[in-house]
């Protein structure tokens, strides 16, 4: 539902709601740590789902920034690279589950994936042709 939202938002939109979503995708888990009962959970897990259409916009603007004669090879060690990191946060939760409780481990994950997606934000934005273009990150249709 939110990618379908997303995709009736103008272009130069979904490019400045990307960071913002995919932060909001893992900052709405936080409060799971107090085990807010089922209905408030039920909402937190939905807002983090509707936030992950930051996901198209993303995958978008990596096509559109990759030169054509790289984007194979580099499509294939994101693809590795996403699919270890996966494994790994995984891994981690399920040894962090066998000591905590599970919402306490939701919530941690929400509080670390929400601190990777503002140091991303960062990172992308502080990019030479993001910073030396007036209207920051929107990009013009071609």
């Amino acid at each position: 539902v939110g990618m379908l939202l997303n995709n009736w938002l103008p272009p130069q939109v979904r490019v400045q709601l990307m960071p913002w979503l995919a932060i909001a995708a893992c900052a709405v888990l936080v409060p799971c740590a107090v085990a807010p009962g089922l209905f408030a959970t039920v909402v937190l897990w939905t807002l983090s789902g509707l936030a992950m259409a930051y996901f198209i916009t993303a995958n978008a603007e990596f096509v559109r920034d990759i030169p054509d004669e790289h984007r194979g090879q580099v499509f294939g060690l994101v693809s590795t690279v996403l699919r270890v990191s996966q494994g790994l946060v995984v891994l981690c939760a399920g040894v962090g589950a066998d000591g905590a409780q599970p919402t306490v481990v939701v919530a941690t994950a929400g509080g670390v994936g929400a601190a990777v997606a503002v140091g991303a934000m960062v990172q992308w934005r502080l990019r030479p042709e993001r910073a030396a273009s007036p209207a920051g990150d929107a990009h013009e249709e071609n």
